[in-house]
């Protein structure tokens, strides 16, 4: 799957699966054609992110391919829980080994 990375100044962060990062580039360029606005986009386990973006904000945009990460599923009421009907690693049952 194609990741796409944000730098903001020193800040990175990685888009949640199923956003457009041609939608927040555009977001950006046009808070920074009016003089400021915030630009709010969901990254990777599913936390949403607003950046303040000023014509002097440095912003990056980076693609990448990597394998798909389960707990990227869009659930912003859980962020970075597995996905629902995953065996999550505090149900095991260290009595069947």
């Amino acid at each position: 799957m194609l990741r796409t990375r944000i730098r903001v100044a020193n800040q990175t962060f990685y888009l949640a699966q199923g956003h457009d990062p041609e939608l927040i580039k555009m977001s950006v360029v046009e808070a920074a054609l009016a003089g400021a606005g915030f630009v709010s986009f969901v990254e990777v386990g599913n936390r949403t992110v607003s950046v303040l973006v000023t014509a002097g904000v440095s912003i990056v945009v980076e693609h990448e391919e990597v394998a798909e990460d389960v707990r990227d599923d869009g659930d912003l009421a859980y962020p970075f829980d597995p996905p629902r009907g995953a065996r999550a690693y505090a149900s095991l049952d260290f009595t069947d080994y």
